[in-house]
């Protein structure tokens, strides 16, 4: 394939999107800068609509513009379903076309590289666990965005990462490997067996903390900042106006690598200039030790309970992925747990993700070996679990646990309304082949007479093992009227 076709890998994150394009004549992928001379190859995954000039403005400028006036948008990724529409200060519009906006400007950075080429093939990052719906949702915005006819494939984080490791030849045949991705949405991570091939992979252990996010890190910081702001003006920092939210959020955006990379060694001054009249406050070296504190600890805890069962570690390989391996002191308490030699940390760790998929997308289309990459654990709910609904006449199984989510997740609780007297709740499971087979009755009992359709219960059901499920059903009541009671009771089923 020639230069005049781009092959591209996207990751388009919670926080920040990074994308990485085939080089044709280096026979390897490339991250493309996209930061629009900020000089980081990723960019927030954030766009304001400016209703004066009725355009779209993206990433660094858009948080770097924010001051109130026009509607900043910076968490649609987590939003995205086809029910939600959001406010752009010009009306609202559903996210899928937000973030097809978004999408189709990520993709247009390639042009910095050859103004005349054109998409070949595009392979998209997915969270390790996606549902149907979203799956659908994801291919929306590629619709809208009119890429959806050069999707080649949804790539899961850690394939991305294996894939990643394949092609660098960093994972040897018979070798482990430990991934670490610290990202805003939590610390995820696993490790890996390379028993045969790359198409015989074991997942030897998997974990997921949504406490060690580097975004609750950042609300950590603008607590710090923005209560230096408060304190000068005598602010109440929970009244703020949106227009000093966002100047704040901007000032926090600009500051946050300042604060790790040269605060942490030395005292660090920051200037306060976007308001009158400006001043300066101080950050001590032991106000950022004491931030980063519970982060170091926790980054710790979690890497040690992966590799809780291994006698030995000095053969296992490590990969950091994820913008928490950009502050220094997550790199510094790596390199303290692990040798050297072990650790492969990059200048970008939020672009591996894109990488990996730059090397699908060039495997599907023979520019590379194939990269099939088949993993096998123990982790992973190998059916659903769920409940029938009854509607005009029809019996319809809806999912509670969805094959193929990780044993850890916890989903929300599923909110029913009794039609009769009777709270029994039937649960069965699902195979893969569509069979379903009954796997308890979860009821409530003792609860006062109520009519028919004034008895909402939430029901809770959790993983304990691949054939074990908790099961947790609460009377809500309805309303004033029928107050709840608190009864609740527990169960658990077990497959046989």
């Amino acid at each position: 394939m020639s230069e005049d076709f781009f092959v591209l890998g996207v990751d388009m994150g919670a926080a920040t999107s990074s994308i990485a394009y085939f080089d044709v004549l280096r026979q390897g992928a490339e991250v493309l800068d996209i930061s629009g001379g900020y000089g980081k190859p990723s960019s927030p995954t954030a766009l304001q609509y400016i209703v004066d000039t009725k355009e779209w403005i993206f990433g660094e400028y858009a948080i770097q513009n924010a001051n109130g006036t026009d509607a900043l948008l910076r968490t649609f990724v987590e939003q995205l379903s086809p029910a939600v529409y959001l406010d752009t200060g010009a009306g609202s519009r559903p996210v899928t076309e937000i973030a097809a906006v978004y999408l189709r400007e990520l993709i247009a950075n390639c042009k910095s590289i050859n103004p005349k080429a054109t998409v070949a093939g595009i392979a998209a990052v997915v969270p390790d666990f996606i549902s149907n719906e979203a799956v659908e949702t994801l291919r929306a915005v590629y619709g809208r965005a009119r890429y959806e006819g050069l999707l080649i494939e949804l790539v899961q984080e850690r394939k991305a990462a294996l894939a990643y490791c394949h092609h660098k030849g960093i994972l040897p045949e018979g070798g482990r490997l430990l991934w670490l991705d610290f990202g805003a949405r939590g610390l995820r991570g696993g490790l890996y067996e390379l028993k045969g091939g790359y198409d015989e992979i074991a997942c030897l252990a998997s974990a997921f903390d949504e406490t060690l996010g580097t975004a609750k890190i950042d609300n950590e910081i603008y607590s710090l900042l923005a209560g230096f702001y408060c304190q000068q003006l005598g602010l109440d920092i929970n009244y703020l106006t949106k227009a000093q939210e966002e100047e704040l959020l901007s000032f926090v955006y600009g500051h946050k690598d300042l604060l790790f990379n040269q605060a942490a060694g030395r005292e660090l001054r920051l200037y306060y200039n976007f308001v009158h009249p400006p001043f300066a406050k101080l950050v001590k070296p032991e106000q950022v030790v004491a931030l980063a504190a519970p982060w170091e600890q926790g980054l710790e805890a979690f890497a040690r309970g992966l590799l809780a069962q291994e006698d030995t570690r000095d053969s296992i390989e490590i990969i950091c992925t994820g913008g928490g391996f950009e502050m220094p002191w997550a790199r510094k308490k790596i390199a303290a747990i692990f040798s050297k030699n072990q650790i492969h940390s990059y200048k970008n760790p939020k672009g591996v993700l894109a990488q990996g998929a730059t090397v699908y997308a060039a495997s599907a289309l023979s520019l590379l070996p194939a990269a099939r990459l088949e993993i096998s654990d123990s982790h992973k709910l190998p059916w659903d679990i769920g409940i029938n609904i009854e509607h005009e006449g029809k019996s319809r199984f809806h999912s509670l646990l969805a094959r193929g989510s990780w044993l850890w997740q916890k989903p929300k609780p599923t909110y029913l309304i009794a039609q009769d007297d009777k709270t029994a709740i039937e649960l069965f499971v699902r195979d893969d082949k569509g069979g379903t087979r009954p796997l308890g009755t979860a009821a409530l009992k003792g609860l006062p007479s109520r009519p028919a359709g004034t008895t909402k219960m939430s029901l809770e059901i959790e993983a304990i093992s691949a054939n074990s499920y908790a099961v947790r059903l609460k009377d809500l009541g309805f309303g004033k009227i029928y107050p709840s009671t608190g009864f609740v009771e527990q169960f658990v089923f077990d497959i046989t």
